[in-house]
């Protein structure tokens, strides 16, 4: 019924540190390797003859396994591996609205081989929604690239008799407590947009946020939550 557009992009683990200027050629290698698919085969030429990546390579998502940041993170990876011929594998690092994986970004070794793959959402956002992270977004981290940008999209169950946003909206305000909505968490853009959808159309306080993992999605799908 609603949808609003979010960028999910990847990041360079950390700063480099004073001394290490070698690293400054990782970054632009990984600015190069995020532009785009087509243009791997001639990019693997150029990482062979600058002799990196030497080793496997930590792609951190701080989000659960199944989700759409850690989907699009693993085909990243695998066409990294496939082209570069070292491994990029993928470390779930959940929890807190993805400040653990980040801040774990944030402390890694400044050697080029941590990179971040994170919602924007989340990345930016945190530090004002949370009294206190662990990372800083500006001095902790190099932007490499945005890799996708995707929608949210706001659904219901099929037995809810609405076909409009104006419908869902009667139809919550004649039954409050009947409905709430899903997100992966506080300060994540499902919950974000939760928030505008029932702060602009004046619900609060009837439509409660519900915070949930994937394992219990489908549970609350068929319950007839809405989801977005």
């Amino acid at each position: 019924m609603k949808d609003a557009k979010r960028e999910i992009c990847t990041s360079a683990s950390v700063r480099d540190e004073p001394g290490q200027p070698h690293l400054l050629g990782h970054r632009r290698q990984f600015l190069h390797l995020a532009a785009g698919t087509a243009a791997l085969p001639a990019l693997a030429r150029i990482a062979s003859a600058q002799g990196y990546p030497s080793r496997p390579v930590r792609v951190l998502v701080p989000v659960a396994p199944g989700g759409q940041t850690d989907i699009l993170a693993r085909m990243v990876a695998h066409r990294l591996s496939d082209s570069l011929g070292k491994q990029f594998y993928v470390e779930n690092v959940p929890g807190a609205g993805s400040n653990i994986g980040i801040g774990r970004a944030a402390q890694a070794a400044r050697d080029g081989y941590t990179i971040l793959f994170v919602d924007h959402i989340a990345f930016t956002g945190n530090p004002t929604l949370y009294k206190k992270v662990p990372y800083d977004p500006v001095g902790d981290f190099e932007p490499v690239a945005i890799a996708a940008t995707t929608m949210q999209v706001l659904a219901v169950h099929p037995s809810v008799p609405a076909q409009t946003v104006q419908e869902l909206v009667a139809l919550i305000r004649d039954a409050p407590d009947k409905y709430s909505y899903s997100s992966a968490g506080v300060g994540t853009g499902a919950h974000l947009t939760g928030e505008l959808f029932r702060t602009s159309l004046k619900l609060d306080p009837c439509l409660s946020g519900l915070h949930i993992h994937l394992p219990v999605l489908a549970h609350l799908i068929q319950a007839g939550c809405i989801l977005s």
